[in-house]
């Protein structure tokens, strides 16, 4: 089935039942606002050192919470926010205890995580970041991944209440403690397989480990 023109999602407004049933008839991700059903914002940025990143931290989270209560998710697991009625593809998650009724959406995130890229960075830094601290009540760190240089940024809830703390980190020596899975990752593993030329990431598979040299 050919794919309709994104303006025409745009023409109306879709109950969930609907947005979920164009998700099958079309075969595509697309995302959800209250209504608006506008395509997956990353379809057109996402690059193989992108997919790259977000592998190597889903594969580093995974080994951690092996046997745990928690699951962590890649980015073919919707995310449903309540609060605005929204439904988005972060690129991991980690949900523990979630709504086990629900096996199509994560509803009770913990940990969500996003890697830049041309189209997203933007967004992930700001309207990402402000819906999912301020609408998320069991999200407790957020955490964005440069693509193009190793640096990350890591939003962190202070315990129960609605105040963040936001710490950024640099350079592939750096280490950040998620505190929400007491994972602490160093950003050169993150990197792992990945490159830099001329200021642009690139995979290089069975490179292993980035070096300083490897950010000319």
């Amino acid at each position: 089935m050919s794919a309709v023109p994104v303006a025409a999602r745009a023409d109306r407004r879709y109950t969930i039942i609907e947005y979920l049933r164009l998700e099958d008839e079309t075969g595509e991700k697309w995302e959800f606002f209250d209504g608006e059903v506008w395509p997956w914002e990353a379809m057109a940025g996402t690059t193989k050192p992108h997919n790259r990143i977000a592998r190597n931290a889903l594969r580093l989270i995974g080994d951690h919470l092996d046997g745990s209560s928690c699951g962590e998710y890649d980015a073919d697991m919707k995310l449903m926010i309540e609060a605005s009625n929204t439904i988005r593809y972060p690129d991991a998650a980690v949900a523990c205890d979630d709504d086990a009724a629900s096996q199509k959406m994560i509803r009770r995130p913990r940990l969500l995580i996003e890697v830049t890229s041309d189209s997203s960075v933007t967004s992930d830094h700001q309207h990402k970041a402000l819906m999912y601290t301020s609408q998320l009540p069991t999200l407790r760190e957020y955490l964005i991944i440069e693509q193009h240089s190793p640096a990350a940024t890591l939003h962190r809830r202070l315990g129960t209440t609605t105040r963040w703390v936001t710490t950024w980190y640099e350079g592939l020596e750096a280490e950040l403690t998620l505190e929400s899975i007491e994972l602490t990752l160093r950003l050169v593993d993150l990197y792992r397989h990945v490159v830099w030329e001329g200021g642009r990431a690139v995979e290089r598979l069975g490179h292993g480990l980035p070096t300083p040299d490897d950010l000319a």
